[in-house]
Order: C-alpha cells, then sequence, then structure tokens
C-alpha cells in the first residue's frame, strides 16, 4: 500500500500539516519572554484596593493564581490590600508612590469611579493608565434568611411605604451598591435624603452583616455571596441584570417591573508614566490568562462575563463610567471628603519632610553664632565663637532628611523613622544609643499604627504591610 505514490504524498503532507501547526502554536507552559529593555526586571506587585474577602481582593488573588499556575510570568507576583475609601487611598498610592513604576499595577472597578467623586478624591482614574477591563458582574440583592420580605415586591413595598424601616448595606459611600440603591429609591419614588444606606470597606463584610441582620438588605457582587446562599445563610431575591445569568442567580429587577440594570466591572490600571512597551507586555500577559481553561472556569463559578477590553476603548469606556457616576452621586447631593491620602493631600509628607528640613538648617545655622558665647555671673559678654560643628551637623541632618523618602520605599515607613530618629540623636550628640533606639522604635511604632489602623492613612509598611 505505501508503495503507492499518493499514500506517500497524503503522508508527507500530513507531517508537514502537523509540523507547521505545532510550531505555529504557542508554547503554552512557557513564560511570556521580557520586552527588549528587560521588563520585567524584578516581581510584580498586584495592588487590591480593598479590605481581604471582598471583590477586588477576590479578583486580584484568582489573576495571581492563574498568571502563576499558567506559567505566564516569568517573575513571581505579590498581591497587597491598601483598602479604604473605596479604593481611593490604593488610587492615590499608585498614583504618587508608584509613579513610573512598571512593575506594579492595580485592581480597579466600578465602585471605585463612584468613590473619586463622593470623597472628592483629588486623584482620578483618568491619572493612570488604563491596561485591561477583565470582567463584568451582575449585583444581588440579598436579606436574611429569616427576612420579612419573600420576594423583591415585599421589599420595594416596604422601602416605598417606610423607607426608614430599611437599612441597606454594601461596598463605599457613592459606589456601585450605593448607586444601585439610589436607583431603587427613584424607582419607588423615594427621596434620596430618605435612604438609610451603611457603606463597609469590602463585600464580604456586609454579607457578614446581612447574614446576622444587622442590615434589611444588601447590595453585592454573586460571586461574594453565592456561597452564603446555597447555604441557606441569606437569602437571594433579585439581580441587577437583565436575565437570568447562571441557573442559581435570582431573578432580574426587570421581572419585577424595576427598570434597573447595572454592571460592575473589573480591570487593571498601571499607574502613570510607565513606559508603553511595559504596557503592552502586561496587556499581552492578560489576554493569554483569559484565554486558559483555569481563567473560563472562573468565570463561570463565580458568574463573571468575560468583557476584556483594552486600549483607547478601556480609556473610552472609562471616561462615559466617570459621567454616568457623576450624574447619579450628583442627585444624591454627595461631595464630602474621604480619608487617607484623598483627604490629606499627595504634598503633605513631602511638604512635612521639606518643611523639617529647613527648621532643622535655620537652628543649625543660628547655633553657629550663639553656640559657644559665654557670660560671667552678671550677665556680662565675656567670649563668644562661633560653634565648629554646626556646619557638619546642618549637611549631616540635610543627608538624613533626604534618604528618608528613598527609605520608605526600601524598608517602610516604620524602620525607616525609627533609623532617622537615631541617626538626629547621634548628630545632636546623644550618647544613650540603648535609650535612643528604643523610643525611636516606639515611637515609629505608634506613629505608624496611629495612622494606618486609626487615622486610616496607608504608609509603606515595608516588612510590617498586611
Amino acid at each position: 500500500m505505501f508503495r503507492d505514490s499518493r499514500w506517500i504524498r497524503v503522508t508527507l503532507s500530513c507531517c508537514v500539516a502537523l509540523g507547521v501547526a505545532l510550531a505555529a502554536a504557542p508554547a503554552s507552559n512557557e513564560p511570556q519572554p521580557r520586552t527588549r529593555s528587560g521588563f520585567p526586571l524584578r516581581p510584580l506587585i498586584l495592588i487590591a484596593p480593598a479590605n481581604p474577602g471582598g471583590g477586588w481582593d477576590q479578583l486580584a488573588r484568582l489573576v495571581q493564581f492563574v498568571l502563576v499556575e499558567q506559567n505566564i510570568l516569568p517573575v513571581p507576583i505579590q498581591v497587597v490590600n491598601r483598602g479604604g475609601a473605596g479604593g481611593t487611598i490604593g488610587l492615590a498610592e499608585l498614583v504618587v508612590r508608584h509613579r513610573n513604576n512598571e512593575h506594579t499595577i492595580m485592581i480597579a472597578g466600578a465602585v471605585m469611579v463612584g468613590a473619586v467623586v463622593a470623597h472628592q478624591s483629588p486623584f482620578g482614574l483618568e491619572d493612570t493608565v488604563p491596561v485591561a477591563r477583565l470582567t463584568s458582574e451582575y449585583l444581588v440583592i440579598a436579606v436574611p434568611p429569616d427576612s420579612p420580605y419573600a420576594t423583591m415586591s415585599d421589599l420595594m413595598e416596604a422601602f416605598r411605604d417606610r423607607p426608614d424601616s430599611i437599612a441597606w448595606g454594601g461596598g463605599s459611600a457613592g459606589g456601585t451598591d450605593h448607586q444601585v440603591v439610589a436607583l431603587l429609591a427613584r424607582e419607588a419614588g423615594v427621596p434620596f435624603k430618605g435612604i438609610r444606606y451603611v457603606a463597609f470597606a469590602g463585600g464580604g463584610e456586609a454579607a457578614t452583616a446581612v447574614m446576622g441582620s444587622q442590615l434589611g438588605a444588601v447590595l453585592t457582587g454573586y460571586g461574594e455571596i453565592q456561597h452564603l446562599a446555597k447555604a441557606g445563610k441569606v437569602r437571594l431575591l433579585a439581580s441587577t441584570a437583565p436575565g437570568r445569568f447562571t441557573p442559581d442567580a435570582p431573578p432580574p429587577l426587570t421581572s419585577f417591573g424595576i427598570n434597573v440594570v447595572v454592571s460592575n466591572w473589573r480591570g487593571v490600571l498601571a499607574p502613570p508614566g510607565v513606559a508603553a512597551e511595559g504596557t503592552a507586555w502586561l496587556v499581552e500577559a492578560l489576554r493569554r490568562m483569559r484565554t486558559t481553561d483555569s481563567w473560563q472556569a472562573i468565570l463561570k463559578r463565580n458568574g463573571w462575563e468575560d468583557s476584556f477590553l483594552v486600549g483607547d476603548e478601556f480609556k473610552t469606556f472609562l471616561e462615559d463610567e466617570r459621567t454616568r457616576a457623576e450624574g447619579i452621586l450628583r442627585d444624591l447631593e454627595f461631595g464630602s471628603g474621604g480619608s487617607g491620602y484623598a483627604a490629606v493631600g499627595a504634598w503633605t509628607f513631602p511638604v512635612i519632610i521639606l518643611s523639617s528640613l529647613g527648621f532643622s538648617t535655620v537652628w543649625l545655622l543660628r547655633r553657629r553664632v550663639t553656640g559657644m558665647t559665654e557670660y560671667d555671673d552678671e550677665g556680662v559678654l565675656e567670649h563668644a565663637a562661633s560653634d565648629g560643628v554646626a556646619w557638619p551637623r546642618t549637611i549631616a541632618t540635610g543627608v538624613l532628611m533626604l534618604l528618608f523618602p528613598l527609605g520608605l520605599d526600601l524598608v517602610g515607613y516604620p524602620i525607616t523613622t525609627a533609623l532617622m530618629l537615631v541617626g538626629l540623636g547621634r548628630v545632636f550628640g546623644s550618647r544613650s544609643l540603648v535609650k535612643e533606639l528604643v523610643f525611636a522604635v516606639a515611637l515609629a511604632t505608634v506613629s505608624y499604627l496611629l495612622f494606618d489602623r486609626l487615622l486610616g492613612v496607608s504608609l509603606p509598611g515595608g516588612p510590617f504591610a498586611g
């Protein structure tokens, strides 16, 4: 049979076609090649601008999982949480601290668009470099398992008749969850000022609150609460989808005659000033992630839509989102300030450092004239000479102040502040190193905890960062 030339030609053609196909197919188990400039040169940082358990945190860790599992990146990738103020604290950190740093990226979404307006953040998504929109999901409305509201119609009737009787819960004030409540109020004819809305740092915390009957109803992503619904710990009444997006999803609001359809998108942003080459590399890495079976399984499991969007189209989408959110929040009469960097401003810490440097310089220069002046017992000038160590002290103080911002990025605020305090003690002639060290460590730690935990201002934590 194989002596027949036709079979020989067919066999050879098949072998050639197979070889061409294998050569053309990408090696899925090979990391993505670096750019011509060598990017990435070090591990990537992926900021989740929310507390653990919420949608942004969940997405960030799933992106990390797939990129690592599929061996897409040639370097490790680490997720860090920077929660607070609807993501504007993380946004401010991305824009200010990580400017020009293409090794740091951040998860963002529709909630952040509204939070920028609601918290009067000095930074917006337009201050970043859009990388890719990854997913869209629809919100669900859940009530406690023993809630008197069996259907969405029951809930809306109570909301219409007694607005104060229902405490709504969701993400940060001004975010997508809050905007949906405003749209429901408009449908029910309820004044916006009559809305009782409790804001949480993440969807996970809001879901826990409604599970414990601390809220009348909660709005959150389906992926964040579906496990509680399946366990009977909450009851799902409706979704903001145009239809049932999964067999287990609740009916859409439109089926109850409520004309509200809202999609909550999430994506990835890069800091300003990054090179176009690095951004294009990140886009390609996320594009490869999107095509994997692992990522598609994650989308299906969480009820997320694949809404991949990049380039100018993504940028235009963000501009339209801002216009839409501003319109809704204008009706809600939003305008309160936020917290964290968004409240204190991007230049607060540089101004403090430069002011301290200027004050120290003036004080030391003054001591150069008065430092060696001596008087007798009757107050008569007996001797005056310049302090010969004033200039070295001035220079040493200046060096410490200039090294302080560099140390923040390298080892974090607590260690850098402690070392600077000890260094200043040495400059000014202190002779008790142990006492200085104990005092410096205590002061740096207390001030870090005061800003980070009490005031909600995100400081570079170094090894202390969670």
